[in-house]
């Protein structure tokens, strides 16, 4: 075929995309949520221009999950993944995230995570989350003991979120990327097992749901699971969402002393960028249990609804189509959605 029809047939195939990415996302921005409040009763009301499906879900946490959001990004140090990746990585969840809901993720290199993470420890508050989707945690936080920085951080109450190879089996240098000495030793010491991720080159998928309730409600379709958690090891309080072929799970949610550690089960990209988003957006920890969930069609119209708060449960309000469009999470301080 000549070239330049190819050229022509790629552009036309990429307007299309972008023609239904904007349309797709156009609809997220023509929504709108208000809310009424009577002592513990609340009210609401969603308009839109556009055909959702809405959730009114209601979720008990047990866990204070972050609102904050910062994500690695840092040049000078190795990466198991190239720059271009991670900088479509960081846009991905940034744009989702912030279509999603009103909360924003910002992008921060090894010192400046650092100096965070001294800062939490210092004040003992754990109100901000860490993503590493590199698939190597940098040597100025991570040094393949239980005792570093960032184990520390995370243990004290901190949340980190982490892509991209089994935790903890890269350490980033400035020089590059390099493996643990023993990784059997490392691991036992940071998780008591050294059964504790997928190691077989093999096993690259899964096809079971794993709670599919809440699969479904965050819309995770992310299935990879050759760095995934053998969930018959994980801490007793985990929490598995996405796929899993029976041992290893996608998607980990896990205490890990006092904080937790949520893991996505392979190499970051398209789909597990959006499982982060969403997991993040939506607040889920290793404790959250899916107590109700509502669901109806709007079909370019409005919908209210009303429930009783409750300070053990976070309420949510989800519209989706193929995936997730808006979440608004009822802020009990403003008493409102936001």
């Amino acid at each position: 075929m000549d070239r330049k029809m190819l050229a022509v047939g790629a552009v036309i195939v990429a307007v299309i995309l972008l023609g239904q990415c904007l349309a797709y996302y156009g609809n997220s921005k023509c929504t709108s949520i208000s809310t009424e409040t009577d002592g513990s009763e609340v009210s609401y009301t969603v308009k839109t221009d556009s055909d959702f499906v809405c959730d009114e879900a209601h979720l008990k946490n047990g866990f204070d999950a972050p609102r904050t959001f910062y994500i690695l990004t840092d040049p000078s140090y190795g990466s198991a993944m190239s720059e271009e990746d991670l900088k479509s990585t960081c846009y991905l969840m940034s744009r989702e995230i912030g279509l999603c809901s009103s909360l924003t993720l910002e992008s921060a290199d090894a010192g400046k995570i650092s100096h965070m993470i001294d800062a939490s420890l210092s004040s003992g508050k754990y109100d901000i989350g860490l993503a590493i989707v590199t698939g190597a945690i940098p040597d100025v936080l991570y040094d393949g003991t239980s005792s570093c920085k960032i184990m520390q951080w995370v243990s004290a109450g901190g949340t980190l979120y982490y892509s991209g190879s089994q935790f903890g089996i890269n350490i980033a240098t400035h020089e590059g990327v390099k493996q643990v000495d023993d990784w059997s030793a490392v691991s036992t010491d940071l998780f008591g097992t050294d059964q504790m991720f997928c190691l077989d080159p093999a096993v690259e998928y899964a096809k079971e749901i794993v709670n599919p309730e809440l699969t479904d409600l965050a819309k995770l379709t992310f299935n990879g699971i050759n760095y995934g958690i053998r969930m018959s090891a994980a801490p007793a309080e985990s929490l598995f969402l996405g796929y899993t072929d029976g041992t290893y799970a996608s998607v980990s949610l896990m205490k890990y002393g006092n904080g937790q550690l949520v893991h996505f089960g392979s190499t970051t990209g398209y789909q597990n960028s959006y499982a982060l988003a969403h997991v993040m957006s939506l607040g889920l920890t290793y404790k959250t249990e899916l107590v109700s969930d509502t669901t109806c069609n709007i079909t370019g119209s409005s919908h209210g609804g009303e429930f009783e708060d409750s300070a053990d449960l976070t309420h949510v309000i989800i519209l989706s189509d193929l995936r997730v469009a808006r979440i608004w999470v009822y802020d009990r301080v403003q008493s409102k959605f936001v």
